[in-house]
């Protein structure tokens, strides 16, 4: 457990820091760290759970207690902040996703990449950006319209929600998202988004069909 490493929660960390009248310096001093690891921790860095223990202690005083889970992202929130920006945002999650991603991080979305276009492995946040602009180049939806529910389990978290998209302006009937995290280093290293890829399919032929654009 010592070597697992979070993603502090920077205005959390600072916000409690302030309440005590330190500064950065100062909480370095009396934590026995570098003034760049405190600047780590407010940007919102990953540190080691035994760093952000021993921060948590230099921040407790004899009114408030400190626990390290209040200094860090747990990996079901970083999941709920990825589906929070796609159901408020769409196109435009990953603006709204700031810090969230391991450096090499992967998206898989189901399917024939043959049929849908959008199918297939997209390395990186510029290929997850390149999947959003062919999925909402073919459909559009209405934002803040999911319910998600999670579960949580070693170092995965599953969101399950129902989906309904629009295909000009067409409503398509709704079908069931699971979407898996993975996670390394605190971050998010791999999503892999499975859905009603029959439903989906088949729906869009039809509709298509009957609009004249198949």
């Amino acid at each position: 457990m010592g070597r697992e490493s979070y993603r502090v929660n920077g205005k959390r960390f600072a916000e409690l820091r302030k309440q005590i009248g330190l500064t950065q310096m100062d909480l370095a001093n009396r934590a026995g760290y570098s003034e760049r690891v405190i600047r780590k921790a407010e940007s919102g860095g990953t540190l080691r759970l035994e760093t952000i223990r021993d921060l948590s202690q230099s921040l407790s005083t004899p009114n408030q207690i400190v626990e390290p889970s209040h200094l860090y992202h747990s990996q079901l929130d970083l999941a709920k902040q990825f589906v929070q920006a796609y159901n408020q945002f769409g196109r435009d999650a990953l603006l709204h996703c700031d810090g969230l991603f391991h450096e090499d991080f992967q998206f898989y979305c189901s399917g024939d990449p043959i049929q849908v276009s959008f199918a297939g492995l997209w390395n990186g946040l510029e290929g997850m950006q390149e999947f959003f602009d062919r999925f909402f180049s073919l459909f559009s939806r209405n934002a803040g319209s999911l319910l998600p529910t999670y579960l949580e389990a070693d170092c995965r978290v599953v969101a399950r929600y129902e989906d309904q998209v629009f295909f000009e302006t067409h409503p398509m009937p709704p079908f069931w998202v699971n979407l898996h995290f993975h996670f390394r280093d605190g971050l998010i290293s791999r999503i892999d988004d499975e859905y009603d890829t029959r439903l989906v399919a088949e729906s869009f032929l039809e509709l298509s069909k009957r609009l004249g654009k198949a």
